[in-house]
C-alpha cells in the first residue's frame, strides 16, 4: 500500500525476526482482502512474497488470503518451502470446510469473496 514497507524491507524485517527467535511468520497484509477469488483461477495472493521469504529464512512461513481449492494448496505445500496454511473468509462460509477436505466431500471453497462478511453483525457470511 501506498506509504508502507516495501518487499525487500518486509523481507528484511522477517529475517531479523527469524535470527531472533520468532516461532512463524504468517504472510498477509493490512485492508488487502481481494474481491472475486476464484478457485483455480486467482487464487494465493500473497503466494509469490510467501515463497520468497519462506526460501530466506529458517522459521515456518504461513500463508494466508486467497486460498479455496485443494488443489491449489497442495501445490503449494509441494513445490514451495511453505510449511502452513491459513483460511478465514471460507471457514466464515463453511466452518466445516477443512472436515470436508479431508473427508472429500468438497474440494473448493463456497466463498464468493464477496466481502460482505466485513459489514456484517460479528463478520458473519452472509449466505450462511
Amino acid at each position: 500500500m501506498h506509504g508502507g514497507l516495501t518487499q525487500s524491507e518486509s523481507l528484511e524485517i522477517c529475517r531479523l525476526l527469524a535470527e531472533n527467535g520468532i516461532d512463524s511468520i504468517e504472510v498477509s497484509g493490512n485492508g488487502t482482502s481481494v474481491q472475486g477469488i476464484r478457485a483455480h483461477v486467482n487464487e494465493a495472493y500473497f503466494l509469490d512474497f510467501a515463497a520468497e521469504l519462506a526460501e530466506n529464512v529458517n522459521v515456518p512461513v504461513i500463508l494466508v488470503g486467497g486460498l479455496r481449492s485443494v488443489e491449489t494448496m497442495q501445490e503449494i505445500i509441494d513445490t514451495t518451502k511453505i510449511e502452513l496454511l491459513s483460511l478465514s473468509r471460507p471457514l466464515l462460509r463453511e466452518p466445516n470446510l477443512p472436515l470436508k477436505f479431508l473427508e472429500g466431500s468438497s474440494t473448493v471453497s463456497k466463498c464468493v469473496s464477496c466481502n460482505s462478511c466485513y459489514g456484517s453483525h460479528a463478520h458473519r457470511c452472509i449466505f450462511r
